[in-house]
């Protein structure tokens, strides 16, 4: 698991110089029978990581949170690298942090207003699915 198979070659034809003007133009070149077509690539969602599940938040402070949640699951050979955690409210900019590991003080919220968290897997695949969003005052 984990191992893409061989890259399809691929031709490339680079056009000659233009031609000098005391010599005669050479012959156009041969059309080149069309490529067969490759398989479409595999979206990036299928090869990141799984959705994270089981996260819960503890208040460390005000204006601050604790997240923690299971660890997602590689797919593919991709081990997960880090998480991004996303603190949403309505009608402001959404707070996010990096985290290596699964628990991660979320600072900069706003006493007393509700917040959307969720959490992503981060592999070389690029970001898994969100967490299930779990509301937070």
């Amino acid at each position: 698991t984990g191992v893409l198979g061989p890259m399809p070659a691929v031709t490339c034809y680079v056009a000659p110089p233009p031609p000098s003007p005391k010599s005669p133009s050479p012959p156009p070149p041969s059309p080149r029978p069309p490529a067969p077509p490759s398989p479409p690539p595999r979206p990036q969602s299928e090869l990141a990581p799984g959705a994270v599940q089981g996260v819960m938040t503890a208040a460390t402070s005000c204006g601050s949170i604790t997240v923690r949640w299971s660890a997602a699951q590689a797919k593919d050979g991709y081990p997960v690298v880090g998480y991004e955690v996303r603190a949403e409210r309505e009608g402001g900019e959404p707070i996010s942090k990096e985290a290596a590991g699964t628990a991660v003080e979320v600072t900069g919220l706003i006493s007393k207003t509700m917040y959307s968290i969720t959490v992503r897997g981060r592999s070389a695949a690029g970001l898994g699915l969100p967490s299930a969003p779990l509301s937070v005052q």
